[in-house]
């Protein structure tokens, strides 16, 4: 069982867990978890314990942490940047051409989002080195994890982008060179309704472009991260990314 406190940090409320360990001791692994548009953090509580319980990291110390994003200035729902759900719908259904100008644009409030997270994971991770955080999120919370991998300066344990929405890509392209090498699991629905998987195609061809290695999986499924196989696909990439 994980020893669980909430926080309050960079403006976040924020939950940590805290196995085999306690919030005193420096952890051997710290993953930040991000959760999509309107979603709590608190829903991700399970998903990192059933990691833990079906892994093989044995007794280490890995810490989890999940903050809860904000209602920001023109948002009706939590998120961590703007999003206009209405003008990605019109790039997707206007092909590539219109989705390439899109996902050149950067969002209201991600600049100032992916700063606080990075404190937040330098915070909760003091004393451990970069190479054992990894970061992970679904939709829009996967768009965030690659924005603020794109702020390391070393090669993280790995990355988690469950359904990401490709954003702001020309800085992600000059960010991303910093950490060439980086393991990701990449992870999109083939009848996602709310973000199509050739958006998916758009972020997984960039972060092969940077270097980094990308086991990409399209699994059956819709807007979620897949079913119990790709569930054992994130336990294991966990495992292999922390041990």
């Amino acid at each position: 069982m994980a020893k669980t406190r909430q926080i309050s940090s960079q403006g976040y409320q924020v939950t940590v867990l805290d196995f085999n360990g306690d919030e005193g001791k420096t952890p051997d692994g710290v993953v930040l978890f991000l959760h999509g548009l309107g979603a709590e953090a608190n829903q991700f509580r399970d998903f990192a314990t059933h990691i833990m319980r079906a892994s093989k990291l044995g007794r280490k110390h890995v810490r989890f942490v999940l903050p809860q994003a904000l209602k920001l200035e023109g948002m009706d729902q939590v998120g961590w940047f703007g999003l206009n759900l209405m003008s990605w719908q019109m790039a997707f259904m206007g092909g590539e051409e219109a989705l390439a100008a899109k996902i050149r644009e950067t969002p209201e409030h991600m600049h100032t989002t992916r700063a606080k997270l990075l404190n937040l994971l330098k915070e909760q991770g003091s004393g451990v080195p970069v190479s054992k955080w990894a970061i992970g999120g679904f939709s829009m919370g996967a768009s965030m994890t690659v924005e603020v991998a794109a702020l390391l300066k070393e090669n993280p344990a790995g990355l988690l982008v469950c359904s990401a929405l490709p954003l702001n890509v020309n800085e992600w392209a000059a960010g991303l060179n910093g950490v060439k090498g980086t393991k990701v699991l990449h992870l999109h629905g083939r009848s996602d309704p709310l973000i199509p998987i050739m958006a998916s195609n758009w972020v997984r061809d960039m972060l092969k472009h940077c270097g980094l290695h990308v086991n990409y999986v399209a699994h059956n499924g819709g807007h979620d991260v897949g079913g119990m196989a790709e569930m054992d696909a994130i336990q294991k990439f966990f495992q292999d990314a922390l041990a």
